[in-house]
């Protein structure tokens, strides 16, 4: 019930129903480097070469976290 009436409380206000609100991640203050590293490589740099790169500038996350940055950066 809890749920439901934040649903209908965020869809009277106006807002997005059923959205997780966006929170920060530890790949956040690496992205530029991430962005770097594919530019420089046109694209064809692999996300775990990425991650051993990032670990070595002290980032502390997950290999699933690097790949799934590494994945919008080619995106973009």
């Amino acid at each position: 019930h809890h749920t439901v009436a934040g649903h209908v409380a965020a869809r009277d206000a106006g807002g997005p129903v059923g959205r997780a609100a966006a929170r920060p991640q530890l790949i956040d203050e690496y992205l530029d480097k991430v962005d770097e590293w594919v530019e420089h490589s046109a694209g064809k740099i692999r996300a775990d070469k990425v991650h051993r790169k990032l670990l070595g500038l002290g980032y502390e996350g997950s290999e699933r976290t690097t790949r799934r940055a590494v994945a919008a950066v080619k995106k973009d």
